[in-house]
């Protein structure tokens, strides 16, 4: 991976620093893989099960295409080949998810630096570089799990949607992959792709419109077999309403420590605790120290960004970080009405938090205008 990294930055023109600080970045990520194997065999967790093939036995799977399935189906699916054929042990598995995840980290730093301006000095390189290695993105994308494959999904799709006509064939993999993955991030990322497909320049209006049709037929499939999934009996407000109550009833009966009471919130209240919890008041731990802090410095980052915006001197935003913030904004408008245990929602967010802090980050840089002092 290391040797394939200096090929694609040679292939992309990247400077020395800018080449180092990519082979940092894979080295940064693999730390976490230890750190997150260390922190799952001493507490537990999902991923152990994961790896085990036992985080849902109600299929009764004994061959390998009796595991397929969605969610966490498909994880086991993925699985079974390294773990039980195989027999990696579990330190292994978190190896080869990281290695997969650091994919869509790759990516997106390759991104960031072609679309900043060339004169961009080093120190505002670094600063970008920075926010790459916040904490929480790489503790849950660096072992088995949901978070690895959504976030290089996403990362995929998002810089795929900049030039549809090229990359259609990754886009359609990076969507059905965050689909069957987790079906609602897959669909939050439909509204994405029609948005850049109306921004696009390579469409007549009649391609715009056929293709639109296209999606759109799909996406009512996929939202036919969701509600499957989520067992929503009515399609009206009354049904939704009563699926959002019995999803925090079902959270609520493990009784976690970390339950945050979300269907008493107003909707002012359902964001901030989304996007700002774990208070300092609520540390409990080193990772919810990290969260707080990464909390702390978004909300820096937005007031710098806003300041300034408000003196018309931004940078101009690329366009997949446009889209990452609409994608983000689509999960976490889903999330406040679906989620109330801070844990899960400090995972689930770890995977689309990081488009929303680099378009911050991005805004903050100085332009081609300004001075790099």
């Amino acid at each position: 991976m290391a040797y394939a990294n200096h090929r694609i930055a040679k292939r992309n023109n990247l400077t020395r620093y800018e080449n180092l600080s990519l082979q940092f970045l894979f080295i940064y990520h693999l730390l976490f893989t230890w750190i997150f194997t260390s922190f799952l065999n001493s507490h537990g967790g999902d991923a152990i099960k994961y790896w085990n093939l036992v985080a849902d036995a109600s299929q009764e799977a004994q061959t390998w295409m009796q595991y397929w399935g969605n969610r966490t189906f498909f994880i086991q699916w993925l699985n079974y080949l390294p773990s039980k054929f195989a027999g990696l042990n579990f330190w292994a598995g978190n190896m080869l998810y990281a290695l997969c995840s650091f994919l869509g980290f790759r990516i997106l730093f390759i991104y960031l630096i072609k679309n900043s301006h060339k004169d961009l000095a080093i120190s505002w390189k670094g600063f970008l570089l920075w926010i790459l290695l916040f904490p929480n993105i790489h503790f849950w994308t660096s072992g088995v799990g949901k978070e690895a494959l959504l976030f290089t999904a996403a990362c995929y799709a998002l810089i795929g949607f900049t030039a549809i006509h090229k990359h259609y064939l990754q886009i359609s993999l990076a969507i059905l992959l965050a689909w069957w993955v987790r079906p609602v991030f897959g669909a939050a990322l439909i509204p994405v792709f029609y948005f850049a497909l109306y921004q696009s320049s390579a469409f007549k209006k009649s391609h715009k419109i056929l293709i639109s049709a296209l999606v759109t037929a799909i996406l009512l499939y996929f939202t036919y077999q969701l509600t499957i999934m989520m067992h929503l009996e009515a399609y009206d407000f009354k049904g939704l309403q009563d699926f959002i109550s019995s999803q925090f009833l079902f959270l609520e009966n493990f009784q976690a420590t970390s339950e945050i009471p979300m269907g008493q919130y107003n909707l002012f209240e359902k964001l901030i605790a989304l996007f700002f919890r774990p208070f300092w008041h609520e540390i409990n731990g080193f990772w919810y120290f990290a969260a707080a802090v990464e909390n702390t410095t978004f909300l820096l980052l937005l007031i710098f960004a806003f300041y300034k915006s408000i003196r018309n001197n931004a940078s101009q935003i690329p366009p997949a970080l446009i889209y990452g913030v609409l994608y983000g904004l689509i999960l976490a408008s889903l999330l406040i009405f679906s989620m109330n245990n801070l844990g899960i929602i400090m995972r689930m967010k770890s995977t689309y938090m990081i488009f929303l802090y680099i378009t911050a980050a991005f805004i903050i840089i100085p332009n081609d205008k300004e001075s790099n002092i």
